[in-house]
């Protein structure tokens, strides 16, 4: 399955969340290699699990030179101040979900749909929009 998002998209200071990653038998991607390639961090779930699955999406920066896979970091590092999060507006970053279930985003995005309603923010986009016809 081709990607669903494109790299060239992206502005500085742009923040990407993934919640696939291909691995050796799914060859699904969101994130196009340019997506990766103009991350200046990447964080993930689970570093262990980028190389027992084979997620060469993630993979792919540092097997093309652009970052050192010490550069790609686990979130729990991140959220309990081990590694640094974004250091600088400017700083695109990538969190790719590469495991688990993505319960996190739900309870997420239901805080931020709840406090843009009550604020009048946003637009209201048909939900056939984010509806696949196909499974992967």
């Amino acid at each position: 399955m081709d990607p669903c998002f494109e790299g060239a998209w992206l502005e500085p200071g742009s923040h990407v969340t993934a919640i696939t990653s291909p691995d050796g038998t799914a060859t699904r991607r969101e994130l196009d290699d340019a997506t990766f390639d103009k991350a200046d961090r990447i964080v993930v779930l689970s570093r262990e699990q980028v190389h027992h699955d084979k997620q060469y999406d993630i993979l792919g920066p540092v097997e093309r030179g652009r970052m050192a896979w010490d550069d790609i970091h686990e979130l729990g590092d991140v959220l309990a101040g081990a590694q640094p999060g974004r250091t600088r507006d400017g700083e695109t970053t990538i969190f790719a979900n590469n495991t688990g279930m993505g319960l996190q985003f739900a309870a997420v995005c239901a805080r931020a749909l709840a406090l843009a309603e009550e604020r009048g923010l946003g637009h209201e986009v048909p939900t056939d929009w984010f509806l696949e016809e196909t499974s992967p």
